[in-house]
């Protein structure tokens, strides 16, 4: 999986936290979906996640996937997937929550 994560630094390149862009293959946004969708089920509180996996599903049919999401968006998305790789065992899930757990400054 190879999911790419862009955010404004500011002039020392340190994140603004503010928006995140997120790009990659149309089946790393699938899986992404399937995840949250996941975690959806688990906790059945958490709407937003339910929006989140919808709206990956959706940007995984463009030509170009990629989403942009605001910064509780951002904080949302990578605390279900933090909750669900707890859980599941799944290397490419792991994987993808290393990758965010260095990519993303939320604060």
């Amino acid at each position: 999986m190879a999911i790419e994560v862009f955010a404004l630094l500011n002039n020392i390149g340190e994140s603004c936290g503010e928006d995140h862009i997120f790009t990659g293959r149309k089946q790393d946004f699938n899986n992404l979906s399937k995840w949250l969708a996941e975690q959806y089920e688990r906790n059945k509180r958490k709407k937003n996640v339910l929006k989140l996996s919808d709206l990956f599903l959706d940007k995984s049919k463009t030509e170009e996937p990629y989403i942009r999401l605001n910064q509780k968006d951002s904080k949302e998305f990578h605390q279900a997937l933090i909750s669900l790789s707890e859980n599941k065992r799944s290397a490419p899930l792991k994987r993808v929550v290393g990758i965010l757990n260095e990519s993303l400054w939320l604060y």
